[in-house]
């Protein structure tokens, strides 16, 4: 997981990992925690300072798309999230769903 205090998950690391998209033969690692909403990502050849925070979620899961959908089959990245579960008062937990691409991951 990331190598900066500041990016610690601080615990429960769930990591999966898939196909890189364009990338033949390499594939990249998608990882979260339970103190922190962000998705982290690196390359099939982590790198403890590789881990780049990329979007939100507390689900991580690849899942196949149907070939008669708009996304034709291509594997996308399920992501849920959800509110804070231990909120008092007048107060929601939301939570929602979202597919999209799998991401890629870039060396700046």
């Amino acid at each position: 997981m990331p190598n900066n205090p500041s990016l610690n998950p601080n615990g429960s690391p769930f990591v999966i990992w898939t196909p890189e998209h364009g990338k033949n033969g390499k594939v990249i690692f998608i990882a979260n925690g339970n103190s922190r909403e962000e998705l982290f990502i690196n390359t099939d050849e982590p790198d403890p300072d590789g881990w780049k925070p990329v979007s939100d979620s507390r689900g991580l899961r690849i899942i196949n798309t149907p070939m008669d959908s708009a996304a034709k089959g291509q594997p996308k990245h399920l992501i849920t999230n959800g509110g804070n579960i231990g909120c008092q008062g007048s107060c929601y937990n939301y939570f929602t769903d979202g597919v999209l691409d799998i991401p890629t991951y870039s060396v700046s």
